[in-house]
């Protein structure tokens, strides 16, 4: 099939085109009809073979692979994924009063999935996100692949378009070989190949230079990033708020966090304040963190509440002397949800 055509056809999906970076880099004007707000949900993609190799000092072998999958420990953190959200769908049917339980309603029940187009991260939707994805799709989203620097192995795509679904599914079939019997990879695959990919947004290179991304590159793409997710049709993001989920990469969230997830300068910081570790740290491998995106009158955006949900851990701020002071010198400026409540922001 040709390039952005969906193998199967899923009943009422349609394909979004590539959102226009704002001239200016940091606002564009709002059209009449787009949303106010949108809840998204960023999911950081369970860990793969290249983050095991850095774990354990074995780089030199995966500087040879790009487009690296999950790894055999990853496969078991999606695998884990999806079991809790299993049972917050549980939790939830049983009239329980916990504080995420708005966000996780949002969450079960999305109106879009998307993912990078890496290997790793549409990995991760499959497997982890197998039971909430709709219509049974994922659609790749190039503004969401990870930042890549000079080189870059793991930053570096090997497939465009319709190819990267059979780059996938070999991929499926090596990393289910590691720990399953033949019957159950071949249900993997299976499952895999009744999943409609839609690659509309990735028919030509979608990866950066091999000289990696510039500071530049790299603030034009969260803003791109975030005018797609604001042009996401409001019949497709799920509830009144715009419920869209995005499976990418530690590094674009966490400099995206930077850029648009804003903080009291008025109150003394806490060291479980899941706004300052956001934008200081990265996500965990498989971690949730719901976020309310908010765009002004003039189209600026800005994230004004976060969630970190299904047992996320975030790695606390540094408030000894040092840390305070390197913190106080960064730019943090605007008025964040829930300051000072333990990783809470609430949604009425």
């Amino acid at each position: 099939s040709s390039c952005g055509q969906l193998q199967p056809a899923a009943p009422g999906s349609m394909s979004f085109p590539s959102a226009q970076p704002p001239q200016n880099g940091q606002h564009v004007e709002t059209e009449p009809g787009q949303p106010l707000q949108r809840i998204v949900f960023l999911v950081r993609h369970a860990e793969s073979r290249w983050n095991r190799a850095k774990a354990e000092f074995g780089m030199v072998s995966m500087l040879c692979e790009n487009d690296h999958g999950l790894s055999e420990k990853g496969l078991a953190q999606a695998e884990t994924l999806r079991s809790l959200l299993k049972e917050a769908g549980i939790s939830l049917d049983s009239a329980s009063h916990d504080q995420q339980d708005p966000w996780l309603r949002r969450l079960l029940r999305p109106g879009v999935v998307y993912a990078s187009p890496f290997t790793r991260a549409i990995e991760t939707a499959v497997i982890g996100l197998r039971d909430i994805l709709p219509h049974n799709r994922v659609d790749l989203m190039r503004e969401a692949r990870e930042h890549k620097r000079f080189g870059g192995a793991d930053s570096t795509g090997i497939a465009v378009g319709d190819a990267i679904s059979a780059r996938v599914a070999e991929d499926l079939r090596y990393l289910y070989s590691g720990s399953y019997e033949s019957k159950h990879i071949d249900e993997a695959v299976e499952h895999f190949n009744h999943i409609t990919l839609d690659s509309s947004n990735v028919c030509d290179e979608w990866w950066g230079p091999f000289t990696g991304d510039s500071e530049e590159d790299l603030r034009v793409r969260v803003d791109e990033f975030v005018s797609r997710l604001r042009q996401t049709p409001a019949e497709e993001s799920g509830d009144e708020a715009g419920s869209v989920v995005v499976v990418g990469h530690s590094t674009f969230f966490l400099n995206m966090f930077q850029m648009l997830l804003a903080t009291q300068t008025n109150s003394l910081p806490s060291i479980g304040d899941p706004v300052l570790s956001l934008k200081r740290h990265p996500m965990p491998c498989c971690g949730i963190v719901g976020a309310r995106f908010e765009w002004d009158s003039t189209g600026r955006a800005s994230i004004v509440q976060v969630m970190p949900l299904l047992g996320t851990h975030l790695i606390p701020v540094d408030l000894t002397a040092n840390g305070y002071h390197a913190m106080n010198n960064s730019h943090y400026s605007g008025c964040i949800c829930g300051r000072g409540k333990e990783q809470a922001c609430i949604i009425s």
